[in-house]
């Protein structure tokens, strides 16, 4: 009697475990049939800033008074050549908050193209700007040596 309950206990068991693995396995087998593809599932980008072209800056320029071109490189880099109606703002002061409520006056609504060198900096500085909710904001593509290579002409200014 001993050895056919005994026997009996391992049979449950054994029913147990293929009961739970089975489970297991339809649960998850659920999960992937009722899940959104795969692809669908890539990180949203939460930027609201658009990349452009240069020739895309140059029509904005052109199309609308409503459009103003930042440099946000640092002093020395600015003199040395920039975009003929560009107005200064270095990076390094645009991530202090006193200088952004002081001296970056510009409406929220009004279409602000930051560039840098290469354009690393300028998304820097366009995500900054989105956080004090600026939403019409673009990222030149290729910064001012972009600019440049697609033949747009820049000025320097020189310090007395």
């Amino acid at each position: 009697m001993f050895l056919k309950l005994e026997k009996e206990m391992g049979n449950m068991r054994k029913s147990i475990f293929f009961s739970v693995f089975l489970a297991a396995g339809i649960g998850i087998l659920s999960l992937f049939l009722l899940m959104p593809s795969f692809n669908s599932m890539q990180p949203v980008d939460a930027s609201h800033y658009e990349n452009i072209k240069p020739v895309e800056a140059e029509n904005m320029l052109n199309s609308s008074d409503n459009v103003v071109f930042v440099d946000v490189r640092t002093d020395g880099e600015y003199r040395s050549g920039h975009i003929p109606t560009a107005v200064h703002h270095p990076l390094l002061k645009l991530k202090d908050e006193a200088y952004i409520k002081s001296s970056f006056k510009f409406s929220k609504n009004k279409k602000i193209i930051l560039y840098c060198r290469t354009a690393s900096r300028s998304q820097v500085a366009s995500e900054i700007l989105e956080n004090y909710g600026y939403n019409k904001i673009y990222n030149l593509i290729g910064g001012i040596e972009g600019w440049k290579e697609s033949g747009y002409k820049t000025v320097e200014t020189f310090s007395s």
